[in-house]
This record gives structure tokens, sequence and C-alpha cells, in this order.
């Protein structure tokens, strides 16, 4: 579904258009969370390591209020997190409850298959610094609209930008599993922000883990041989290896710089989501105003409010080794 949402981001910024859904079920919010519920308790309630099955409302980026499905397991792992909102989209657009449901059957007995070793369990690290700092990353976010989000929570400020501290205990099912580092977390472990920020970027290693790659390539598409070259728009797509909270990797002076030279020039950066960044040549751009209005545009049509990142376009000047917001001029690092 994610790969879904982006691909679909990314045709926006290409060709302006809209996506459409098809209605077809007809349970509304609340009749399709109450049967749901009710079924997974049925199927799965004392089942394949499954202790309870409850829910919740949590508090996700960009102060966005979600309800999840809050899975319990017997040995204390973190389950895999289920969004409502997410699984009524699919309903909406055609899934039945009962393909749903039985979707959600195999994803668990798949996970109850696999066997996490118990420095991966967040019980046992949050009192072990030495096991948990391996593991401390972060990812960039909205300053704006993530004040309730980050309350109480370490971070550090880059412009419009915060850089969100979590600690990242594995990946797969296409997300990542993690838990936001806190203030109490710092105190116990007896550091710092400044130690925190040191060592989550060194984590991270950015330069190892950048992927700039055209648009057709990221969305998938075939590029049409009739077109001369010299007539198509350069667009490329900047995220991570992973492709999940992507946009990170433009915090690495070096793989600004990298991205010039394989550009070979200055170049500007259009905020697609929290995931990547839209990277286009400055030599074959239109003007500013023009891109950071299509940007907005976007964001309002496109883009979820989860995965919102920003409104404003941003530019790199290679030879002043500095980024800055393109309309402003305001100096970003």
């Amino acid at each position: 579904m994610k790969v879904e949402r982006r691909k679909c981001r990314l045709r926006r910024m290409m060709h302006s258009q809209e996506r459409r859904y098809e209605m077809g079920n007809t349970l509304r919010y609340e009749g399709f969370r109450n049967v749901l519920l009710s079924q997974m308790r049925k199927r799965l309630s004392g089942k394949l390591g499954i202790k309870q099955i409850s829910r919740r409302e949590t508090v996700k980026n960009n102060d966005t209020v979600m309800e999840m499905l809050l899975v319990e397991l017997e040995d204390g792992r973190a389950a895999p997190t289920l969004y409502l909102e997410d699984l009524y989209k699919a309903y909406r657009e055609g899934a039945t409850l009962d393909e749903i449901l039985q979707g959600l059957c195999e994803m668990f007995t798949k996970y109850s298959a696999v066997k996490m070793p118990l420095e991966n369990k967040l019980s046992a690290l949050i009192d072990d610094f030495e096991k948990v700092k391996p593991l401390l990353k972060f990812r960039l976010v909205n300053g704006a609209r993530n004040k309730r989000r980050m309350e109480g929570k370490p971070f550090s400020r880059m412009g419009e930008f915060l850089l969100a501290y979590q600690i990242q205990l594995g990946d797969g099912h296409g997300g990542i599993y993690a838990t936001q580092v806190t203030d109490q977390m710092l105190r116990e472990w007896g550091i710092d922000e400044a130690e925190l920020h040191d060592i989550a970027v060194a984590n991270m290693d950015l330069p190892q883990n950048y992927l700039l790659q055209s648009m057709e390539e990221a969305i998938g598409i075939e590029v049409d041989p009739s077109v001369k070259p010299e007539d198509r728009p350069e667009m490329f797509i900047l995220t991570s290896k992973m492709k999940i909270n992507g946009a990170t990797v433009i915090f690495s002076e070096e793989v600004r710089q990298k991205v010039g030279k394989q550009l070979g020039g200055d170049y500007y950066l259009l905020p697609s989501s929290i995931h990547e960044w839209v990277v286009i040549p400055k030599r074959c751009a239109r003007s500013t105003q023009e891109m950071e209005d299509m940007v907005q545009e976007v964001n309002e049509d496109a883009v979820e409010e989860e995965e919102f990142l920003s409104d404003h376009v941003y530019e790199y000047d290679v030879a002043r080794a500095q980024m800055r917001q393109a309309v402003t001029r305001a100096v970003l690092m």
C-alpha cells in the first residue's frame, strides 16, 4: 500500500493528475472497525502467541491522530502495527472484510514463526544503553506539524525541520519497527542530546545508504523511445535504499555533494514526502514559484497527512556547499 501511495505522489509531480478510488463497500468506518475487531478476537486471541487484541488512539507524524489495533504478544515482542484507517481504505477500495481478515491471519502466522533474539525486545533494551546504542537513528519531520508528538522527546532543529530520534528495532513487512527516544530515556542512559545526535548520525551512515533514481525508474514506467533525450524532463528521486523515511538522507553534506556531482551541477529539491525528494537540475527547471505551487498542490491532493514533509522548494549550491529555501533564500545548512 505504501509503495502505491509513493508512486501516486511521484506521478502527480510528473503529470499533475488526480488519483480516484472506487467506493464499493458500504460499511461506515465505525461499523467496519467494530466488526473487524470482533472477528480478529474470535480468530486470533489465544492463538499464534497473541495474548490480547484491543484498539487505541496514537499520535503519529505531523500530529496525525490515528486508531490502531494493539496486538499484545505473550513473549513480549512488538507486533506489526495495524492502522484501522489503512485497513478501512482497503475495504472502501473493494477488498472484502473476509479478505482483509484472511490477510491479517496470514501475516500473524508468518510473524509468529519468526524468532527474535532477546536483545531485540524493547523491554530488554531500554535499561541497557550498550545494547540500545547501535539501534539509535533519526528521521526528518516537519517541526510545526509535530509539536504534540515531540513533547517530552529530544530533537535537533534544522530550519523548518526536526531530526526526531528513535530506537530502530528492525524492519520487514514493508515497514520499520521503531519507538521514539524520550527525555526520560536520556536521563536513564546518562547522555545528553548532543551525544545522542552524534551516535545516531554515525549509525545512519547516510553516504552509503542513499539512492538517486530517475523518475521513470522510480515509478516503473518505460521511456518513450520516440521522445528525444533533450525533450524529456530531467527529474530524479532522492531517497534511502529502504525507501522508508528516505528524505532523511539530505541531512548529509556528503550526500548533497555526491548528488551534485551525479547531476553535473546545482539542483532543486522538491519535498515529495517524508520518504523522498524530487530532484531537478537547475539547468532544466521552471521558475521556483511554479515549482513551489506544484509542491503545495500535490501535498494537498495526493500526500497522506502523516507523510507530509514541507510546502517549500529548496536549492543546493554545490560550490558553496549550501542548501537554502528557493523562494526566500533562507539558508538551511
